[in-house]
């Protein structure tokens, strides 16, 4: 069976307005930290993979998302880059699905539509994005997500949710911006959690990052907020401090001072009216040597 673009392996499962979590990655995928909390989430649903883009060409440039190859017993087969959907079901939750989405580069109406398509399909009623970006953060703080959910679970993430609104201006993502005004006129749900990671890492994987999604959506559902990437995240960032205590890079340690400093100063501000509080030039010099570096 088809619906716009996907390719859905049959039975169709049966699903009673689901919600939906998806990531758009690599864009919006710093450290893998949202790709590492989804996947984390799935396996709590037992999740099962059920369709995927029929021909991903189409729309994505196959020299800018490269192919693998994997070894299959004595075959080897290749891989596309592909956005792909799985389902899942947990006791006591409502049905799931999970998206790992890829930016397209090519027929983002098209890319959008099919999308679209899906959740009309499965009468969606809750869409919550999930996603990471590298910001001017200490490491050393706890981490700061920004979000939008609905007013009446606000009270819930009180203690998570950054009382300050993403003062972000920048490039954006076509499939987001297409794909929010669709699910408006659908009224489908549309949450969204953002986590900031400190630039001066960039690590391949973040599990504090991973591990500080999982919180937000355990929290909303009700449930354990522990998990391996908790632990896991937490010794990371111990061995980083120890590791910058050790090298005589005094630079970057006064940088994290005034991260330090300026996220302490920040904690105050409760109004998401209030502006960031601007960049010492220390740190923009520094966040500028790390661009040109990258």
């Amino acid at each position: 069976m088809e619906i716009g673009s996907y390719s859905i392996s049959e039975p169709i499962p049966q699903l009673n307005k689901p919600h939906l979590i998806s990531v758009l990655y690599p864009w919006i995928d710093a450290g893998s930290s949202a790709t590492l909390a989804l996947s984390r989430i799935r396996s709590r649903f037992a999740s099962k993979h059920f369709a995927e883009l029929k021909n991903p060409s189409h729309f994505f440039d196959m020299t800018r998302y490269r192919p693998n190859t994997e070894q299959k017993g004595k075959e080897r087969k290749v891989v596309l880059p592909n956005t792909k959907f799985w389902y899942g079901k947990l006791e006591g939750q409502p049905d799931m699905l999970f998206c790992e989405l890829l930016e397209p580069h090519a027929m983002s109406e098209d890319y959008a539509k099919s999308f679209i398509e899906m959740l009309k399909f499965f009468d969606v009623k809750r869409h919550i994005r999930i996603g990471s970006m590298l910001d001017t953060v200490p490491h050393t703080r706890p981490l700061r997500l920004t979000g939008n959910v609905e007013l009446e679970y606000s009270a819930l993430f009180e203690n998570i949710l950054s009382p300050r609104r993403s003062v972000y201006e920048g490039p954006t993502s076509i499939t987001m911006a297409l794909l929010t005004e669709e699910q408006k006129k659908l009224g489908i749900e549309t949450n969204s959690f953002m986590l900031h990671l400190p630039q001066y890492l960039d690590l391949e994987k973040d599990y504090s990052g991973a591990a500080k999604l999982i919180e937000a959506l355990s929290v909303l559902y009700g449930m354990p907020i522990e998990c391996p990437e908790t632990s896991r995240g937490r010794r990371q960032y111990e061995q980083i401090t120890k590791q910058l205590s050790l090298e005589a890079n005094t630079d970057l340690r006064k940088i994290i001072l005034k991260l330090e400093e300026m996220f302490d100063k920040n904690q105050k501000i409760v109004s998401e009216s209030e502006q960031a509080s601007p960049l010492s030039p220390e740190i923009e010099q520094f966040i500028k040597d790390l661009e040109t570096h990258t």
